[in-house]
């Protein structure tokens, strides 16, 4: 029994900005098809063939393919059952489809840190919305929009370096955290490989940005242990010299880490035992499960 798809069902769907899968032969491309050249229809093929659809395509509440028209045509010469694709309302404006369009674009796996930063700067220009109302259109918590847009606290040579790949958000995240007149002192020595890896980035940053506590000490514990009232649970964090900078760093990157392991589908002991042995992936617990 085939699946059925409503404008009702279609209009809730773009309510609530889901990313659904479509029948290929229900959707509407018009006469548009002969503005795609055969080679660039082929092209996407291969690469649908390669890795699948990763961007999802536009399609309005009435199925007409608003963007995306090539990757259908692609999916039908290689008889592939289904389109991926965000919906949105038949009424919006091209400006409100942009807005939709960069959403999704977003989540896309190939996007540079470069072009995931313009967009959300973008995004955010257009739309005029705070880091919180990014946050909830874009489903992912605020230390992560944080994070993509740690760059904009950096000088214009970090972001050039950014663009061209030199350095991520690993190294605008911690950048970020200096006076801007010592940032491009720090990005040469990332540049040089005079600081090689992200302790010794850790490193630098913690010593550029320590301030004596009230009583002449340096703010600082070997070991961190917190009771999160709403969870009752309990967090433990131990280093040779914690601040709450290199708190806040660690529990942003376990954060991210259990986000992949819960995209690979992962149990928490597979998890566990992947954070003790990074070389593992995982793989160990796939085969037990």
């Amino acid at each position: 029994m085939k699946e059925s798809w409503s404008e009702e069902r279609l209009l809730a769907a773009a309510k609530n900005q889901q990313i659904v899968e479509l029948p290929v032969e229900i959707v509407d491309i018009g006469n548009n098809c002969r503005n795609h050249q055969q080679e660039f229809i082929d092209r996407i093929a291969r690469s649908i063939e390669q890795i699948g659809q990763i961007t999802p395509g536009t399609t309005t509440a009435k199925l007409e393919v608003f963007e995306g028209i090539g990757r259908v045509l692609a999916l039908r010469k290689l008889e592939r059952p289904t389109f991926r694709t965000a919906i949105i309302e038949s009424s919006m404006s091209r400006s409100a489809w942009r807005v939709a369009q960069m959403s999704t674009s977003i989540h896309s796996e190939k996007l540079s840190d470069w072009q995931l930063f313009d967009n959300i700067v973008t995004l955010g220009m257009r739309t005029d919305w705070k880091q919180v109302d990014l946050a909830r259109h874009l489903a992912v918590d605020e230390p992560t929009i944080s994070r993509w847009l740690s760059p904009s606290k950096t000088t214009e040579k970090c972001r050039d370096a950014l663009k061209d790949g030199l350095i991520s958000f690993t190294h605008t995240m911690r950048l970020a955290r200096l006076p801007y007149e010592e940032q491009d002192e720090v990005l040469d020595g990332i540049l040089t490989r005079a600081i090689s890896n992200r302790d010794q980035l850790d490193q630098v940053v913690r010593e550029r940005t320590k301030k004596p506590s009230k009583n002449g000490h340096k703010s600082e514990v070997k070991r961190f242990k917190a009771t999160l009232t709403d969870s009752a649970m309990s967090v433990a964090l131990s280093g040779k010299s914690l601040g709450l900078a290199e708190i806040i760093d660690a529990l942003s990157e376990l954060l991210k880490l259990a986000r992949q392991a819960e995209k690979k589908q992962w149990d928490v002991k597979t998890f566990e035992r992947v954070l003790r042995n990074p070389r593992n992936d995982g793989q160990q617990g796939s085969e037990a499960a």
